[in-house]
Protein backbone atom coordinates (compact mmCIF):
# COMPACT_ATOMS: atom_id res chain seq x y z
CA UNK A 1 0.00 0.00 0.00
CA UNK A 2 2.69 2.14 1.10
CA UNK A 3 5.10 1.79 -2.30
CA UNK A 4 1.71 2.25 -4.71
CA UNK A 5 0.71 5.52 -2.39
CA UNK A 6 4.76 6.58 -3.16
CA UNK A 7 4.03 5.66 -7.13
CA UNK A 8 1.05 7.88 -7.50
CA UNK A 9 2.72 10.71 -6.06
CA UNK A 10 5.95 10.86 -7.01
CA UNK A 11 4.99 12.25 -10.46
CA UNK A 12 2.93 15.11 -8.41
CA UNK A 13 6.24 15.93 -6.39
CA UNK A 14 8.20 16.21 -9.43
CA UNK A 15 6.20 18.46 -11.37
CA UNK A 16 5.72 20.80 -8.29
CA UNK A 17 9.03 20.85 -8.31
CA UNK A 18 9.96 21.80 -11.80
CA UNK A 19 6.90 24.35 -11.63
CA UNK A 20 8.46 25.83 -8.80
CA UNK A 21 11.39 25.76 -10.54
CA UNK A 22 13.56 24.44 -8.01
CA UNK A 23 16.23 21.48 -8.44
CA UNK A 24 15.59 18.16 -6.94
CA UNK A 25 17.37 18.11 -4.03
CA UNK A 26 18.17 14.42 -4.16
CA UNK A 27 17.53 11.65 -6.55
CA UNK A 28 14.60 9.95 -5.68
CA UNK A 29 14.23 6.08 -6.18
CA UNK A 30 11.96 4.14 -8.26
CA UNK A 31 11.29 6.41 -11.20
CA UNK A 32 9.82 4.70 -14.05
CA UNK A 33 9.23 5.24 -17.62
CA UNK A 34 5.27 6.01 -16.46
CA UNK A 35 6.77 8.58 -13.83
CA UNK A 36 9.26 10.16 -16.25
CA UNK A 37 6.45 9.89 -19.15
CA UNK A 38 3.61 11.87 -16.91
CA UNK A 39 6.16 14.81 -16.05
CA UNK A 40 7.12 15.46 -19.34
CA UNK A 41 3.73 15.23 -20.72
CA UNK A 42 2.45 18.00 -17.97
CA UNK A 43 5.47 20.36 -18.85
CA UNK A 44 5.93 23.15 -21.16
CA UNK A 45 8.88 24.23 -22.50
CA UNK A 46 8.18 27.38 -20.57
CA UNK A 47 7.96 24.73 -16.87
CA UNK A 48 10.34 22.83 -18.20
CA UNK A 49 10.28 19.04 -16.15
CA UNK A 50 13.22 19.06 -13.69
CA UNK A 51 14.66 15.72 -13.17
CA UNK A 52 18.44 16.96 -12.68
CA UNK A 53 20.43 14.27 -11.00
CA UNK A 54 17.82 11.51 -11.43
CA UNK A 55 18.63 8.15 -12.71
CA UNK A 56 16.96 7.42 -15.75
CA UNK A 57 19.23 4.11 -16.61
CA UNK A 58 18.19 1.77 -18.69
CA UNK A 59 14.50 3.26 -19.18
CA UNK A 60 13.03 3.17 -22.17
CA UNK A 61 12.29 6.96 -23.24
CA UNK A 62 11.99 6.03 -26.70
CA UNK A 63 9.78 8.79 -28.66
CA UNK A 64 9.35 11.31 -25.53
CA UNK A 65 9.65 15.05 -26.32
CA UNK A 66 11.38 16.15 -23.19
CA UNK A 67 10.20 19.81 -23.77
CA UNK A 68 13.61 21.45 -22.52
CA UNK A 69 13.74 19.21 -19.61
CA UNK A 70 16.38 20.10 -16.81
CA UNK A 71 18.45 16.54 -16.71
CA UNK A 72 21.68 17.96 -15.46
CA UNK A 73 23.76 15.35 -13.88
CA UNK A 74 21.18 12.92 -15.15
CA UNK A 75 22.39 9.42 -15.38
CA UNK A 76 20.78 7.83 -18.85
CA UNK A 77 22.92 4.71 -18.88
CA UNK A 78 21.95 2.29 -21.48
CA UNK A 79 18.57 4.42 -21.71
CA UNK A 80 16.90 3.73 -24.95
CA UNK A 81 16.33 7.39 -26.47
CA UNK A 82 15.72 6.36 -30.27
CA UNK A 83 13.47 9.12 -31.69
CA UNK A 84 13.16 11.21 -28.89
CA UNK A 85 13.19 14.71 -28.40
CA UNK A 86 15.89 16.39 -26.37
CA UNK A 87 16.22 19.76 -28.60
CA UNK A 88 17.56 22.56 -25.99
CA UNK A 89 17.09 19.99 -23.02
CA UNK A 90 20.05 20.54 -20.27
CA UNK A 91 22.22 17.81 -20.17
CA UNK A 92 25.03 19.50 -18.34
CA UNK A 93 27.25 16.53 -16.50
CA UNK A 94 25.15 13.95 -18.07
CA UNK A 95 26.00 10.55 -18.13
CA UNK A 96 24.42 8.73 -21.46
CA UNK A 97 27.21 5.76 -21.82
CA UNK A 98 25.07 2.81 -23.75
CA UNK A 99 22.37 4.95 -24.29
CA UNK A 100 20.34 4.57 -27.37
CA UNK A 101 20.18 7.39 -29.72
CA UNK A 102 18.96 6.15 -33.08
CA UNK A 103 17.45 9.61 -34.74
CA UNK A 104 17.97 10.99 -31.34
CA UNK A 105 17.86 15.06 -31.54
CA UNK A 106 19.87 16.92 -29.19
CA UNK A 107 19.29 20.45 -31.26
CA UNK A 108 20.36 23.47 -28.71
CA UNK A 109 20.80 21.30 -26.12
CA UNK A 110 23.44 21.75 -23.23
CA UNK A 111 25.73 18.67 -23.20
CA UNK A 112 28.42 20.62 -21.41
CA UNK A 113 30.80 17.63 -20.08
CA UNK A 114 28.37 15.11 -20.63
CA UNK A 115 29.89 11.70 -21.44
CA UNK A 116 28.28 9.37 -24.52
CA UNK A 117 30.35 6.62 -24.23
CA UNK A 118 29.85 3.70 -26.64
CA UNK A 119 26.31 4.14 -27.82
CA UNK A 120 23.97 2.28 -29.69
CA UNK A 121 23.10 4.94 -33.19
CA UNK A 122 22.39 1.81 -35.96
CA UNK A 123 19.65 -0.46 -35.59
CA UNK A 124 21.71 -3.40 -38.25
CA UNK A 125 25.29 -3.50 -39.60
CA UNK A 126 23.85 -1.35 -42.82
CA UNK A 127 24.64 1.67 -42.40
CA UNK A 128 21.62 4.46 -42.31
CA UNK A 129 22.46 7.51 -42.30
CA UNK A 130 19.11 9.04 -41.38
CA UNK A 131 19.72 7.24 -38.15
CA UNK A 132 22.21 8.79 -37.32
CA UNK A 133 21.74 11.37 -33.72
CA UNK A 134 21.47 15.48 -34.29
CA UNK A 135 23.88 17.91 -32.38
CA UNK A 136 22.88 21.13 -34.24
CA UNK A 137 23.81 24.23 -32.35
CA UNK A 138 24.13 21.90 -29.31
CA UNK A 139 26.76 23.01 -26.62
CA UNK A 140 29.39 20.30 -25.67
CA UNK A 141 31.94 22.21 -24.32
CA UNK A 142 34.16 18.88 -22.51
CA UNK A 143 31.96 16.54 -23.34
CA UNK A 144 33.68 13.34 -23.87
CA UNK A 145 32.49 11.32 -26.82
CA UNK A 146 33.72 7.41 -27.81
CA UNK A 147 32.12 4.97 -29.77
CA UNK A 148 30.77 5.00 -33.41
CA UNK A 149 29.14 8.80 -34.39
CA UNK A 150 29.40 8.20 -38.39
CA UNK A 151 27.25 10.65 -40.63
CA UNK A 152 26.02 12.15 -37.25
CA UNK A 153 25.18 15.94 -37.56
CA UNK A 154 27.23 18.67 -35.03
CA UNK A 155 26.26 21.64 -37.69
CA UNK A 156 27.35 24.97 -35.46
CA UNK A 157 27.91 22.95 -32.07
CA UNK A 158 30.41 24.37 -29.90
CA UNK A 159 32.59 21.36 -29.26
CA UNK A 160 35.83 23.48 -27.34
CA UNK A 161 38.01 21.21 -25.60
CA UNK A 162 35.81 17.84 -26.17
CA UNK A 163 37.82 14.65 -26.24
CA UNK A 164 36.94 12.04 -28.93
CA UNK A 165 38.05 8.53 -28.10
CA UNK A 166 39.03 7.31 -24.64
CA UNK A 167 40.73 9.97 -22.01
CA UNK A 168 44.18 8.84 -21.54
CA UNK A 169 43.37 9.32 -17.84
CA UNK A 170 40.21 7.52 -16.97
CA UNK A 171 40.74 3.79 -16.41
CA UNK A 172 36.97 2.93 -16.61
CA UNK A 173 36.16 -0.07 -18.97
CA UNK A 174 32.99 1.32 -20.63
CA UNK A 175 34.95 4.67 -21.23
CA UNK A 176 37.59 2.50 -22.84
CA UNK A 177 35.69 -0.08 -24.61
CA UNK A 178 35.74 1.57 -28.51
CA UNK A 179 37.55 4.86 -29.94
CA UNK A 180 35.61 6.95 -32.00
CA UNK A 181 34.51 6.90 -35.30
CA UNK A 182 32.85 9.84 -37.21
CA UNK A 183 32.79 8.97 -40.73
CA UNK A 184 30.82 11.22 -42.67
CA UNK A 185 29.92 13.25 -39.44
CA UNK A 186 28.70 16.92 -40.34
CA UNK A 187 30.73 19.88 -38.23
CA UNK A 188 30.17 22.55 -40.95
CA UNK A 189 30.33 25.80 -38.77
CA UNK A 190 30.63 23.96 -35.24
CA UNK A 191 33.16 25.02 -32.56
CA UNK A 192 36.35 22.64 -32.24
CA UNK A 193 38.89 24.84 -30.74
CA UNK A 194 41.52 22.31 -28.39
CA UNK A 195 39.36 19.28 -29.16
CA UNK A 196 41.15 16.08 -29.79
CA UNK A 197 40.93 13.47 -33.04
CA UNK A 198 43.91 11.72 -32.21
CA UNK A 199 43.23 8.18 -34.43
CA UNK A 200 40.21 8.68 -35.21
CA UNK A 201 37.93 7.81 -38.26
CA UNK A 202 36.55 10.74 -40.25
CA UNK A 203 36.95 9.63 -43.59
CA UNK A 204 34.25 12.12 -46.13
CA UNK A 205 33.84 14.42 -42.54
CA UNK A 206 32.38 17.94 -43.66
CA UNK A 207 34.66 21.05 -41.73
CA UNK A 208 33.79 23.68 -43.92
CA UNK A 209 33.96 27.08 -41.64
CA UNK A 210 34.62 24.83 -38.27
CA UNK A 211 36.96 26.01 -35.96
CA UNK A 212 39.59 24.11 -35.39
CA UNK A 213 42.23 26.41 -33.85
CA UNK A 214 45.00 23.84 -32.07
CA UNK A 215 43.07 20.96 -32.52
CA UNK A 216 44.91 17.65 -32.59
CA UNK A 217 44.38 15.08 -35.29
CA UNK A 218 47.11 13.32 -35.77
CA UNK A 219 46.98 10.00 -37.22
CA UNK A 220 43.49 10.79 -38.41
CA UNK A 221 41.57 9.29 -41.15
CA UNK A 222 41.09 12.52 -42.91
CA UNK A 223 40.44 11.16 -46.09
CA UNK A 224 38.25 13.27 -49.04
CA UNK A 225 37.38 14.96 -45.67
CA UNK A 226 36.41 18.95 -46.40
CA UNK A 227 38.30 21.90 -44.21
CA UNK A 228 36.79 24.49 -47.13
CA UNK A 229 36.81 27.87 -45.51
CA UNK A 230 37.91 26.54 -41.99
CA UNK A 231 40.51 27.78 -39.33
CA UNK A 232 42.86 25.11 -38.55
CA UNK A 233 45.68 27.55 -36.82
CA UNK A 234 48.44 26.04 -35.25
CA UNK A 235 46.32 22.46 -35.04
CA UNK A 236 48.14 19.23 -35.87
CA UNK A 237 48.28 16.89 -38.76
CA UNK A 238 51.03 14.69 -38.08
CA UNK A 239 50.57 11.48 -39.89
CA UNK A 240 47.27 11.72 -40.68
CA UNK A 241 45.97 10.23 -44.16
CA UNK A 242 45.23 14.07 -46.43
CA UNK A 243 44.34 11.67 -48.92
CA UNK A 244 42.12 13.88 -51.07
CA UNK A 245 41.42 16.08 -48.66
CA UNK A 246 39.96 19.11 -49.33
CA UNK A 247 41.90 22.66 -47.70
CA UNK A 248 40.85 25.50 -50.09
CA UNK A 249 40.50 28.29 -48.66
CA UNK A 250 41.21 27.29 -44.99
CA UNK A 251 42.69 29.66 -42.99
CA UNK A 252 45.87 29.11 -40.40
CA UNK A 253 47.33 26.96 -43.45
CA UNK A 254 50.97 28.22 -42.46
CA UNK A 255 50.88 27.43 -38.62
CA UNK A 256 48.74 23.64 -38.76
CA UNK A 257 51.89 21.19 -38.50
CA UNK A 258 51.92 17.99 -40.63
CA UNK A 259 50.68 19.37 -43.48
CA UNK A 260 53.65 21.37 -44.94
CA UNK A 261 52.93 20.24 -48.55
CA UNK A 262 49.12 21.78 -48.46
CA UNK A 263 50.75 25.02 -47.26
CA UNK A 264 53.36 25.39 -50.05
CA UNK A 265 51.14 24.75 -52.72
CA UNK A 266 48.27 27.21 -51.25
CA UNK A 267 45.44 24.65 -51.29
CA UNK A 268 44.33 20.83 -52.20
CA UNK A 269 41.62 20.72 -54.37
Amino acid sequence: MKRHLIQLILPAVLLARADAGLALETPRPGLTVKHVAELLFASTPERPADLSRQSLAGLDLAGLDFKGARLASADLFGADLTGAKLAAADLTDARLDRSILTMAKFDGARLDRATILSPTVFTSLEVERYEAPRFRNAHMAGAVLAGAFDWADFRGADLSGATFGPRADDRDATQNARRASFVGANFQGARLRDVRFTGLAMKYAKLQGADLARADLRGADLTLANFAGADISGADFTGANLDETNFTGAKGLETAKGIAAVAEDGARD
